[in-house]
């Protein structure tokens, strides 16, 4: 039996670096990964420090792991055991599972076959490949510019083999589509929560009606609302978000930007914007937050959202944060989404003062608009219950967290109101100066959405 060495390349700095012997001399080059045929048995080779001097800088050996060989569907030179995608389809396995499709089968994927209009005419007729114990989204949108903006339909049960679904209100107008897929078992059974794929109602939201939660007087006091709240920021190009719901804040909670009302506003496509320019040496950016005008206690809170893409300074933000901090009570901060000077990684986290934090990283899947957030809008949802906080990115969950996950008596800062917070900061002091090419930038948001948990849920 043969096996393989496979050894990753990286520069972080905190990582040991790996001798690589003479006889490991016949690599087959698979982008990221290296692998080298070695004989059956235990293989070793020392590590050492990383080097200090002008290798600082470059590309050392890290990682290395040795998988048994075996089958090679793709022939890539990856082993079936360590190929993320077997059949080298685009779909990872993991994903395929999760469709029902064969990982080994390049010809086994989840495709929408060619739409064709329906006997109403102004109707469009889609279907897909369909597997027992699965349900199904649909979603449209009309260029592809701005992604899929519509979820025109959610958990859909498999009819296999073949699903069908009927768009009619597609008419005349062009549009793309897209289904996603999740097991049965995953989407009743914790993995996914209801609401991961629907979007908010439409029309224009109520206001948020409720007691006052937080200290009279207090910059953050604001009714708590027990009504469902939305905005889905249709109003003209120009203007204000709603003031009913939102304060456009100048509040600077990190980087260096000075937060102006200037820089927040409608863009008359159905977007809020936040955008960042450059006045002289100053850049000014966007931010609105609910504080004074309704706070949360559990529920559903997401947001669709086009994060600024690239731009190594940016790091913009969709949190929640505990009313009442600035007065003695416990810290709380929940930190939906944040990028750090790119949008090809995820970033979750839960603050509470002082140690412990909770904190998700993970790279933004292939199936996220290519694998960078920036290159399409996504749903950025949290599941907030009593006992349990579930965040994730549309159907990738980032973290599922209860009282377990932190010492005793530290989840009882999530049992307290919060409101929301959208920025876009920049120029914090640990990334790097923007250049001027990277204004003017925006971050762009479709909806944001509360559902307050239900009284039942809420005592459970």
């Amino acid at each position: 039996e043969s096996y393989t060495v496979s050894v990753s390349t990286g520069t972080d700095s905190g990582c040991l670096y790996g001798y690589r012997p003479s006889d490991l001399t016949s690599a087959g080059d698979n982008g990221m990964h290296l692998a080298y045929p070695v004989s059956a048995g235990v293989y070793s080779a020392s590590l050492g420090a990383r080097p200090t001097s002008s290798w600082e800088s470059a590309n050392y050996l890290r990682d290395v792991v040795f998988v048994a060989g075996g089958p090679d569907t793709d022939g890539d030179g990856i082993p079936d055991d360590a190929d993320p995608d077997d059949d080298n389809d685009g779909m990872s396995d993991e994903d395929e599972a999760v469709a029902g499709t064969d990982p080994k089968a390049v010809e086994s994927v989840l495709r929408i076959a060619q739409p064709e209009i329906s006997d109403l005419e102004s109707a469009v007729v889609i279907h897909w490949p369909s597997v027992a114990d699965r349900v199904y989204g649909v979603q449209a949108g009309s260029n592809m510019t701005d992604g899929f903006t519509m979820n025109l339909a959610a958990n859909i049960p498999a009819t296999p083999p073949m699903n069908v679904y009927t768009d009619e209100v597609a008419g005349a107008e062009m549009r793309f589509y897209r289904v996603t897929a999740a097991s049965m078992a995953v989407t009743n059974g914790g993995g996914l929560p209801p609401l991961w794929n629907a979007g908010p109602p439409t029309g224009v939201s109520p206001a948020p009606s409720g007691p006052l939660a937080g200290v009279p007087g207090e910059f953050d006091t604001a009714i708590l609302a027990t009504n469902e709240v939305w905005d889905n920021f249709s109003g003209a190009a120009g203007s204000d978000p709603d003031a009913r719901l939102w304060l456009e804040d100048t509040i600077n909670q990190g980087g260096t930007q000075v937060y102006d009302p200037a820089q927040s506003f409608l863009d008359g496509n159905g977007n809020a914007v936040l955008e960042a320019i450059q006045s002289g040496s100053t850049i000014l950016s966007g931010r609105f937050t609910s504080r004074t005008k309704f706070n949360m206690q559990y529920g559903w809170c997401a947001a669709r959202i086009k994060f600024p893409k690239a731009g190594r300074s940016w790091f913009p933000a969709f949190w929640l944060l505990f009313v009442g901090y600035n007065t003695g009570n416990p810290y709380g901060e929940i930190d939906m989404m944040e990028f750090f000077g790119n949008t090809s990684t995820y970033n979750t986290h839960i603050h509470f003062g002082s140690d412990p934090s909770l904190s998700a990283i993970k790279a933004v899947p292939d199936s996220h608009s290519g694998g960078d957030a920036g290159d399409g809008f996504h749903t950025y949802w949290m599941q907030w219950e009593p006992d349990r906080i579930w965040i994730g990115v549309d159907d990738f969950v980032m973290g599922d967290w209860s009282p377990d996950s932190v010492p005793a008596g530290y989840w009882d800062h999530m049992r307290q109101p919060f409101y929301f917070i959208a920025n876009f900061a920049a120029a914090p002091s640990w990334l790097p100066a923007p250049e001027p090419g990277d204004f003017p930038a925006r971050m762009l948001i479709d909806w944001i959405w509360y559902k307050p948990l239900p009284a039942s849920a809420e005592s459970n």
